[in-house]
């Protein structure tokens, strides 16, 4: 129920969590988990992540499973996001 909220359980393969949030949504009757990972120094390896909540003693839903990976950092390498490209001006005469 929305008055007692599952237990979370966060696992992950390095680095650590260091804020999460469980909340209950009305319209859906659902649960939604936001969780904040630190990744570890050096930030060069992929990091997996797994979410299940838990009632009295057992799991209440399955596991969620994210893979958190690196940007790529090195000369060949490029970040490319079209919402903060800059505007293209034309100069043709």
């Amino acid at each position: 129920t929305k008055d007692h909220p599952p237990e979370t359980d966060v696992r992950c393969t390095s680095g650590a969590t260091v804020e999460q949030q469980t909340f209950h949504v009305p319209y859906t009757k659902c649960w939604r988990v936001i969780l904040k990972m630190l990744p570890p120094g050096g930030n060069s390896a992929p990091v997996d992540l797994d979410c299940t909540l838990r009632g009295t003693n057992r799991p209440v839903t399955e596991t969620w499973t994210y893979r958190w990976n690196p940007l790529p950092i090195g000369p060949h390498s490029e970040v490319v996001d079209s919402r903060f490209s800059p505007p293209v001006e034309n100069h043709n005469p």
